[in-house]
């Protein structure tokens, strides 16, 4: 029996991931949801993810009337 052969090792796994090309969510309105959350307790995260849901919809509800 063969000793099993080693898989050559996959390029570009050890590089450093590039920068987003998008700024990532949040990062428009300067992140200020993030902060938001990372001050409030885990509990609390569900009623400020709805209200900001509801925000967003009411925006977006916008963009037929144009």
């Amino acid at each position: 029996m063969s000793a099993p052969q080693a898989r050559p090792p996959r390029p570009g796994a050890w590089l450093p991931s590039a920068p987003p090309a998008v700024p990532p969510a949040g990062a428009a309105d300067g992140g200020a949801l993030g902060t938001v959350l990372r001050d409030l307790p885990v509990a609390e995260h569900a009623d400020v993810l709805a209200a900001e849901h509801d925000r967003l919809h009411r925006l977006l509800a916008t963009i037929d009337q144009l």
